[in-house]
């Protein structure tokens, strides 16, 4: 009902609009110069009888031009209606264009390794280490972008092993059994999401199947993916990198103890 309503309020002002701007100077004039014309001569017995063929004849007229701007309104609300979706369809081209150019700017990544931690993998068959690595990432440009992966290299002797990235952070914690009662702080993982100008900080879980001993000969890289670039950061060879502190990280409700510290 509204719709109804506003379409015909928008046809009269329309056809108001086209009727007066085309002839509203003149209905002007006329009805000026047949007012003038009739004071003047007011006191002759024969003013009106002349003046009402004139009058009538241009109320005709007009009449005559009401109907045409009538009859021609619903064609120019038409019209109307389609330049105004040929804006609106130019305004998206532009701004898909927009989008376009800010997606080709090359992403800005600071990635900065925090903490450095290894265990065990003991359960059933498994062999090798769990990697935990907390870093703090930074988007500087563009202004947001969706991570696709994470991804961690190991760099031993020439040799690049790519770890396996494990989305299981909500089963493993930090705990501190030099402090009395002993914390159990909870894991939080580097989000999928980054904005410019927000700094996270986070944990990734990456495993691989190399010992301690060959850990402590390689470098680790972390990189950060995304469709407009990547961002990374290298940890170089260094026993003394893993475990740093009286920290450990365990699977709840179950300890893995660190090992090569």
């Amino acid at each position: 009902m509204s719709s109804f309503v506003d379409y015909y309020m928008h046809f009269c002002v329309r056809w108001w609009s086209e009727f007066w701007g085309a002839r509203g100077k003149q209905f002007s004039a006329f009805a000026v110069v047949n007012v003038i014309t009739f004071w003047l001569s007011r006191n002759e017995p024969t003013t009106w009888a002349k003046t009402k063929p004139t009058i009538w004849a241009n109320l005709i007229t007009f009449g005559v031009f009401a109907i045409w701007h009538l009859i021609r309104v619903p064609a120019l609300l038409h019209t109307d209606q389609e330049g105004h979706m040929t804006d609106i369809a130019h305004q998206t081209e532009e701004l898909k264009e927009q989008m376009q150019k800010l997606k080709a700017v090359p992403a800005r990544i600071t990635v900065t390794p925090r903490e450095l931690r290894r265990t065990l993998r003991v359960h059933g068959k498994q062999k090798g280490r769990n990697i935990f690595l907390l870093a703090k990432v930074e988007l500087l440009e563009p202004a947001h972008l969706e991570v696709i992966k994470y991804r961690m290299e190991l760099s031993r002797d020439g040799v690049i092993d790519n770890t396996e990235f494990v989305d299981d952070l909500d089963k493993w914690e930090i705990i501190d059994q030099s402090r009395d009662p002993i914390p159990h702080d909870d894991m939080r993982p580097l989000p999928m999401q980054l904005d410019c100008g927000c700094l996270v900080e986070g944990w990734v879980h990456f495993v691989t199947e190399r010992t301690d001993q060959e850990l402590d000969r390689s470098r680790v890289r972390l990189f950060v993916h995304t469709d407009q670039g990547t961002g990374n950061a290298e940890i170089l060879a260094d026993p003394g990198h893993w475990n740093v502190g009286t920290k450990r990280v365990t699977q709840r409700f179950r300890l893995i103890t660190d090992t090569g510290m």
